[in-house]
């Protein structure tokens, strides 16, 4: 998957902001911090589940896309 389309200041947020909060979920904040990741990873919106009950799978889909893309995100932050 091509990232060049993230911005320095996306790149900031994800390695700064977001790893802060990468293994958590339950709380609506962290829950639309992972949707921002997904968002900015796959380039188009994504949104934060409407059921609490997909909260632990969305987060472990967040968790997965920065894992497999983690090289890349660094390589841009140079």
């Amino acid at each position: 998957m091509n990232l060049s389309h993230l911005t320095r200041e996306d790149v900031d947020w994800i390695l700064n902001d977001y790893a802060k909060i990468r293994n958590h979920s339950y709380v609506n904040d962290k829950m639309d911090k992972h949707a921002k990741l997904q968002s900015l990873i796959r380039n188009k919106e994504i949104k934060k589940p409407e059921c609490g009950c997909e909260n632990y799978a969305f987060q472990a889909i967040s968790n997965s896309l920065y894992e497999q893309h983690y090289d890349a995100i660094i390589s841009l932050y140079k």
